[in-house]
């Protein structure tokens, strides 16, 4: 399972109230004396309503022009939603001329929609891109170069981390990966040896202080459960 914390926002208008009833549970908007707008709280599966919130609260507090209104924000499709349909898989599979398999299809469209396309448009450029970052799991090495090239990753342990997740899916598979990601990431951009060496050092170094290798079902010691701060998920224990 994942576990984490949310942080809370205190009502500055209601300071006076006790306990917790000055909490707020989702976005807070206040506008100070001093005429300063601050949003605070919320979440990232509702920044769009933030976004309008405060451009309405922007526009009610100092008088601007109705045509400032974010009404238009509800309607604007998100990256990659534009021309995705249900039948992307299996036309990236066409696409791919049987280089790629049914999971890393379903993989692509999900995470990427219609520019799964724009993914396997690079592999076809370099084949060497069809190949997996890890035997196990459905990752392509053309998304190493996709991030690195159309969304500003840059270092090795941004794509293990954040753009695949595989450091908190299976750490021992992200070690396994470090080599494969800094080379291909490291020739898009250009790196020297020693930068790749850099790179190598930190992502070990941010695995191991992050995350943790369970110990073998077949052996026989056992996965450690005594940790407060610890969250077992999949074989691995995630350092929090």
């Amino acid at each position: 399972m994942w576990s984490g914390l949310r942080p809370l926002v205190s009502d500055p208008s209601h300071e006076s109230a006790g306990g917790t009833q000055n909490v707020v549970r989702n976005h807070l908007i206040n506008v100070s004396p001093s005429g300063l707008l601050t949003i605070s709280g919320g979440k990232w599966t509702t920044y769009r309503r933030m976004a309008a919130d405060t451009v309405d609260e922007a526009v009610k507090s100092f008088n601007l022009p109705s045509k400032c209104r974010a009404a238009v924000s509800d309607r604007v499709p998100l990256l990659g939603s534009a021309n995705w349909d249900r039948t992307v898989p299996c036309r990236l599979v066409q696409q791919s001329k049987g280089n790629i398999t049914n999971d890393i299809a379903q993989h692509l469209s999900s995470s990427y929609g219609d520019r799964s396309h724009l993914v396997l448009s690079l592999a076809e450029k370099q084949p060497e891109l069809y190949e997996r970052v890890h035997p196990k799991y459905p990752y392509l090495k053309a998304e190493i170069s996709y991030a690195a090239q159309y969304e500003l990753s840059r270092s090795a342990i941004d794509f293990i981390a954040r753009r695949t997740r595989l450091a908190f899916l299976d750490s021992k598979a992200a070690r396994e990966s470090i080599d494969s990601v800094i080379e291909l990431m490291g020739k898009v951009q250009g790196w020297s040896s020693s930068r790749k060496s850099q790179e190598r050092s930190h992502a070990v170094e941010w695995l191991d202080k992050n995350t943790t290798i369970a110990p073998s079902t077949t052996t026989k010691d056992p996965v450690p459960t005594n940790s407060e701060d610890a969250t077992i998920w999949g074989g691995v224990i995630n350092k929090k």
